[in-house]
């Protein structure tokens, strides 16, 4: 591959982890507001439904970022390490992964 497209690649994939990043913040966003609800002292039935509705809301958003990751890695796949410290990252084991939240955990290789 070219470097200018190598570059453009790079920038591309960047832009949509920025986006990624945003939705994630969004989710963990309605998440607190929802778990802030069940804080009031006289909990009744609208604001308990309230709760209900952030926390799913705050759910569909983790999947829609969980989807966007998918989509990015497959659309805009990481480059090839360079001789940085980049090179001795590699994803950890599956037991390391946090399935709810579709969590990716490095780990240190030598």
């Amino acid at each position: 591959m070219q470097s200018d497209e190598a570059n453009e690649l790079k920038r591309c994939r960047a832009l949509a982890l920025e986006q990624n990043q945003r939705l994630l913040g969004e989710a963990h966003r309605r998440l607190q507001q929802a778990e802030q609800i069940l804080t009031h002292p006289q909990l009744d039935a609208e604001q308990f439904e309230r709760y209900i509705r952030l926390k799913a809301s705050a759910l569909r958003c983790y999947a829609d970022a969980s989807e966007h990751l998918a989509v990015i890695d497959r659309d805009f796949p990481e480059p090839p390490a360079s001789n940085d410290v980049a090179h001795t990252l590699a994803p950890a084991s599956a037991a390391t992964n946090d399935e709810h939240y579709h969590v990716r955990t490095l780990a240190f290789t030598d």
